[in-house]
């Protein structure tokens, strides 16, 4: 990639791939909090999307570019206080934009989050 004064010039496309997944299966305590992330790269920047009910906080954060010229970019689901309705699948969607504008989802990972409730018996 070349940058001249914010204008980018990306001499290698590439599709987004996901470069870093949690495990696919989470546990938590009810009442505790979990932080589920996703990691992506791509040329240009990938972006994240989320599968999920709108009342979840997810964080969105672009790390860095390497030498590489490849982009990085973070996003995180935060459950603060989990609970037996955050049992559920959470699927991390990536995706970015080629020469043409098009939209190309290239990669999805799933997690499964069970809350486990049993200290409330």
């Amino acid at each position: 990639m070349i940058q001249y004064n914010n204008i980018h010039s990306f001499t290698n496309p590439a599709a987004a791939e996901i470069i870093r997944e949690d495990v696919n299966n989470l546990t938590v305590e009810a009442g505790n909090g979990i932080i589920i992330n996703c990691i992506a790269r791509g040329v240009p920047q990938p972006f994240i999307v989320w599968n999920l009910a709108a009342n979840y906080q997810v964080d969105h954060n672009s790390l860095y570019n390497d030498t590489n010229g490849y982009f990085y970019t973070f996003s995180s689901i935060t459950i603060k206080s989990a609970s037996p309705v955050d049992s559920r699948n959470y699927t991390c969607m990536i995706a970015n934009t080629t020469c043409d504008d098009d939209i190309k989802i290239t990669q999805c990972h799933s997690y499964f989050l069970n809350v486990n409730c049993e200290f409330l018996r």
